[in-house]
């Protein structure tokens, strides 16, 4: 048996390392979350001075990992464990605040809108 570092070349099996579909690496986004919201206009204008309070609230925090090309994966977990967060940050709708995201060996954040789109329809 050879060592994981050797390649095993035959007559049939000549297979060619292929980079992975999408790779995830030290990603985490946070979202602000506004408390005492005003139910009204009215208590809006009304509450005007006084100041609201913002949680941050990190739904993804230092998330690894690869999927391959052509696999099917699943994301299971507890309410609120950010899955959904998850899953829009592979599909390209949320830019992580950290790390980074790339598909098909590219990272869609230094791309135009446009350039998402095209990857979203064509590797995702």
């Amino acid at each position: 048996m050879p060592r994981r570092d050797q390649s095993i070349v035959g007559a049939q099996d000549h297979e060619v390392a292929e980079a992975p579909a999408v790779v995830v690496d030290h990603v985490s986004k946070q979202f602000r979350l506004r408390r005492d919201r005003p139910a009204s206009l009215k208590e809006a204008v009304m509450s005007r001075r006084r100041r609201r309070g913002i949680e941050e609230f990190w739904a993804l925090r230092d998330v690894s990992l690869e999927i391959p090309r052509g696999s099917t994966f699943g994301i299971i977990g507890h309410n609120g464990s950010g899955k959904s967060t998850l899953l829009h940050v592979l599909g390209l709708l949320d830019q992580p605040d950290e790390g980074t995201v790339h598909v098909g060996g590219v990272n869609p954040w230094q791309g135009t809108v446009a350039d998402r789109a095209r990857l979203r329809n064509h590797e995702i």
